[in-house]
């Protein structure tokens, strides 16, 4: 079995990380000879801190909590960089995964070497499922390859694509899993998508909303623009 990082990025969460930890300790980390387990802390403002720092002593969890908020894409990009394992393994921290999907994924591996948990049936929002079916369709106008679900939280993927791939990420993308995913095709590496469930939110609450989320559709737009002479560049290579 292949070692891996576990990397979760986790925000205002006290109603659940403890729970979701655990979780994700006996169902996966437990279960293999070789894993580590990453939560990167974004600065939240209750309690997610403490019950982190305690759960470091019990779990042997590595937590970690930048200077200042940086958002999502960072948190997970500051995570990312401490990985060691040759497998990664990102999952968000507000409970709207079941860990056990990990091994559906993770039984792909010796086939492919990015595997998207694609939310086949979504409990979100309805702005956010419009969302993502935008970014769907204007991905592939901009970069010619379909993925459902480019942005799901749940996903593994080979060490060796984030090393060829990130580099050419910009470091203050907002959703950099996007690109990486558009990235690591263009590049050649082998990109599958499975089904897992997703789960009805329960604790905390989403923090982009209104004009907020106005604004970073807005910028989020503009930096798939600014990508695609990246992803072509890429394609021309590979022919």
């Amino acid at each position: 079995m292949m070692g891996v990082s576990l990397v979760m990025p986790a925000y205002n969460e006290e109603g659940c990380i403890e729970a979701v930890v655990k979780k994700y300790h006996a169902e996966v980390i437990s279960k293999l000879d070789q894993a580590e387990f990453i939560v990167v802390d974004d600065c939240s403002t209750d309690r997610t801190w403490e019950i982190l720092k305690r759960l470091s002593n019990e779990y042997g969890i590595l937590v970690i909590r930048p200077p200042r908020n940086g958002g999502h894409g960072k948190a997970v990009r500051l995570g990312l960089a401490q990985a060691k394992y040759d497998v990664i393994f990102q999952s968000d921290s507000d409970d709207q995964n079941d860990p056990h999907d990990f091994w559906e994924l993770y039984r792909k591996l010796p086939e492919y070497d990015y595997v998207i948990g694609y939310r086949q049936t979504r409990h979100d929002p309805l702005h956010r499922l419009v969302i993502t079916r935008i970014v769907r369709f204007l991905s592939w106008l901009l970069y010619g390859y379909w993925i459902k679900d480019s942005n799901s939280p749940f996903k593994v993927l080979k060490k060796k694509v984030l090393d060829e791939v990130l580099p050419a990420v910009p470091p203050d993308t907002f959703a950099p899993s996007i690109l990486i995913a558009y990235m690591a095709k263009a590049t050649g590496f082998k990109v599958a998508e499975v089904p897992v469930k997703h789960l009805p939110r329960t604790t905390g609450k989403v923090s982009i909303m209104g004009w907020k989320l106005f604004k970073i559709c807005c910028r989020c737009v503009e930096e798939f623009i600014n990508f695609v002479p990246v992803v072509r560049a890429e394609k021309r290579k590979r022919r």
